[in-house]
């Protein structure tokens, strides 16, 4: 049976063993400026001191806690949102986002707008384990609040400013049967999602800084990219194909094929720099969406280093 719930909202913290980072997150929703919410821990059976935390805020703050028996994984803990949170509009937030107290009063302003608005975000930082900023990600040339097309959203994605699944609103009518797949796409499960409720549907961007995403030495994305460049490989690629799909099936114009070519050989520039073998930079080198000529000078040089450092790395171990 579904949770029943009452206010607009259903901000949604999904969380394992990270107990400092959460406290922080917590903390940033009840610091919100916007009251029609009803907040969700979800923890995924934390073996830190997370129960014991929580146990103790519930003295002074409304909230309520899903403890799985089990531990069942970032996806399925998602999932378990979508499943059983009866909500007009869903905040999941990873267990050390940070919101900014005007987050969901300003979205919200804009979503209620217009029904046919499947998602809303805002311009974002990016923090390190610190949380000092890294990178402040915002579209180009859109100075108010805004609802764009989910044509006008893909131009923006595929430069490299899509919205992170989490500190994104949904609305929880545009999501029907679609669900996270990680199991299938570790690295782009999200992606698939969050395409699959876009398309053909509207967004809302408020292109105020009003979200933190941090970004860490334990974070799921940057453990596989130690882990196994040729899984990354493959999974850009696998996304490589759905964008180009989304684009063909919608019409799109011959620029935003263009775009996305240039951002995914950016992609295998990276995967090439950070090769740690031969074997692997002309996998990436060799590639046959891989094209020199989108590289700068600079780029271009640093792939003919990168070749003779491998190279000299070969002779001294010899």
């Amino acid at each position: 049976m579904k949770i029943i719930n009452n206010k607009k909202v259903a901000v949604c913290i999904l969380t394992y063993n990270r107990v400092n980072y959460l406290r922080k997150t917590v903390a940033s929703v009840f610091n919100s400026n916007y009251d029609d919410y009803c907040l969700y821990v979800l923890n995924d059976n934390s073996t830190d001191n997370t129960y014991e935390y929580l146990k103790e805020i519930k003295k002074d703050f409304d909230f309520r806690e899903i403890k799985h028996p089990n531990n069942i994984g970032m996806g399925a803990n998602a999932n378990w949102v979508l499943d059983n949170i009866n909500s007009e509009f869903c905040l999941m937030l990873h267990d050390d986002d940070i919101l900014e107290p005007d987050y969901m009063n300003k979205v919200l302003a804009i979503m209620e707008k217009e029904e046919d608005i499947s998602i809303g975000g805002t311009a974002f930082n990016t923090i390190n384990e610190d949380g000092n900023i890294i990178e402040q990600i915002k579209y180009k040339n859109i100075y108010n609040p805004s609802i764009l097309s989910f044509k006008d959203y893909y131009y923006h994605h595929i430069e490299g400013l899509a919205f992170p699944w989490s500190g994104t609103m949904i609305r929880m009518v545009k999501v029907g049967d679609n669900r996270f797949d990680f199991d299938s796409h570790p690295y782009c499960a999200d992606t698939v999602f969050l395409n699959a409720i876009i398309i053909g549907n509207k967004i809302a961007y408020v292109p105020e800084i009003l979200f933190n995403s941090r970004v860490h030495k334990n974070q799921v994305t940057q453990q596989m990219q130690r882990k196994n460049l040729y899984f990354i490989y493959n999974e850009w690629v696998f996304d490589y194909g759905l964008y180009k799909k989304i684009f063909k099936d919608n019409n799109f114009e011959k620029i935003f094929f263009k775009k996305l070519k240039i951002a995914f050989n950016r992609t295998l520039f990276n995967l090439l720099i950070i090769s740690p073998d031969l074997k692997c930079y002309f996998k990436f080198l060799l590639s046959k969406d891989f094209n020199i000529f989108y590289q700068s000078f600079r780029n271009f040089l640093r792939i003919i280093y990168k070749f003779f450092k491998l190279l000299f790395n070969i002779k001294n171990n010899n």
